[in-house]
């Protein structure tokens, strides 16, 4: 599996995990048009629906949350449309082709996507609001480090 590590660390703060349903992992893969990366298979049946902890005992900022992004099952719907919209918006010229899959958006400002075509653990690329960005810059050789990166509060992850 490639994302042991980030659920042993779920696992060990008592982090509860909730996964798509079978039914919910094929609406994305309709979504998709395509077949999904078996990392992020892994993600949606295990965390796919959402994550839970105890706020009381722990620091919500810390690894585990994803505050303030749609990652989850009932964001994917929306988040390609979204990065169209900020792409236009933002007067930029590049764009997405059937072959990305945007898995991340961040309050409308950023978002990241992997391409379908790139194998079971692609690469993550991003584009951020008022960048400049000529191109989307690869910000992660792989999904599972992308997550793992994210969930550690990785500074330089989105940095163009």
């Amino acid at each position: 599996m490639y994302l042991n590590k980030i659920i042993d660390k779920f696992q060990q703060r008592q982090v509860r995990l909730m996964g798509c349903k079978s039914e919910e992992i094929d609406s994305i893969k309709q979504l998709a048009k395509k077949t999904l990366p078996v990392c992020y298979l892994e993600f949606l049946r295990t965390m796919g629906k959402g994550m839970s902890e105890d706020i009381e005992k722990s620091n919500y900022y810390e690894y585990g949350s994803f505050v303030g992004t749609a990652v989850f099952f009932e964001d994917l719907f929306d988040n390609k449309e979204g990065a169209i919209e900020l792409l236009n918006e933002d007067g930029s010229n590049l764009i997405l082709t059937e072959d990305d899959f945007v898995f991340y958006d961040s309050q409308g400002i950023l978002f990241a996507f992997f391409k379908l075509s790139e194998g079971d653990n692609p690469p993550v690329y991003f584009y951020r609001e008022g960048s400049g960005q000529t191109s989307f810059i690869k910000t992660a050789d792989t999904l599972s480090s992308f997550y793992e990166r994210y969930l550690e509060g990785d500074a330089n992850l989105f940095k163009v």
